[in-house]
């Protein structure tokens, strides 16, 4: 019986100093997140709600966006892979017949311009969603448009300010921890919401503090399934208030 006892204490003593070892030698298998997963094949579809000036409601509608491919650009002086991010016809299931040129680069989601059938059009970067990224951190954005004569063109820029790293937004496919970038001026504000390697997943557009446009995501495929993890932060947004849910007007 003592023979048997040392044995125990010997084999206890080994499994505590592996387990010591172990732990002053983590292994770390995680994924850096991305805050918008840029890969053909994605999709998100979303409920698009109008409202009147008043606050009352007016319509809904639906739409989906979708990475539908790539193109490989000479970006200056670099051949750069930028995705073709386009909005899909929901009736038909067939993507828009012009594509916006987008890129994860390490602070982010960027725009560079489209194609359409005229051309192509490459302009300066434009970071849409800032990551990783402080609560309160701005950044200067150029907005880039289409035109009903097929092209692209710079239009004007705007200040994006990041206003919280964590919010919760209640979404269809549950309730989802998210970046929120804020935009706008005077009586019109505009926010963007980004739920790191699930994608851009609302949008709430306020007028004189009512809200008169959101739009919601309520499905999803993404390829291939990642890790996600988050920033903390206790601010929430209610997607279903009429009021501004960050400053609560």
């Amino acid at each position: 019986m003592r023979l048997n006892y040392l044995a125990f204490l010997v084999l206890l003593s080994l499994l505590l100093i592996s387990g010591c070892k172990d732990d002053d030698n983590p292994v770390n298998n995680s994924t850096p997140s991305v805050i918008m997963p840029l890969k053909i094949g994605n999709y998100w579809s979303y409920i698009d709600s109008t409202f009147n000036s008043d606050g009352s409601f007016q319509r809904v509608d639906s739409s989906k966006l979708g990475i539908t491919g790539s193109s490989m650009l000479t970006y200056k002086g670099t051949n750069t892979e930028f995705f073709h991010w386009m909005w899909v016809n929901i009736a038909n299931n067939t993507p828009t017949h012009y594509k916006w040129l987008a890129k994860i680069c390490d602070d982010g989601l960027s725009f560079y311009g489209g194609i359409s059938a005229k051309g192509t059009y490459l302009f300066d970067k434009s970071i849409n969603a800032k990551y990783p990224v402080t609560k309160n951190e701005s950044w200067l954005h150029y907005n880039y448009s289409y035109f009903n004569d097929s092209t692209f063109r710079q239009t004007d820029s705007v200040m994006y300010t990041c206003v919280a790293t964590d919010s919760l937004i209640i979404t269809g496919i549950g309730a989802l921890k998210s970046v929120v970038y804020r935009y706008g001026s005077g009586s019109l504000w505009t926010y963007l919401c980004y739920s790191p390697d699930i994608g851009y997943v609302a949008y709430f557009r306020y007028s004189n503090n009512i809200l008169i446009f959101k739009k919601t995501l309520y499905a999803k495929t993404i390829l291939p399934k990642q890790t996600v993890s988050y920033y903390t932060s206790p601010n929430t947004i209610n997607t279903n208030s009429k009021i501004d849910p960050l400053t609560g007007r």
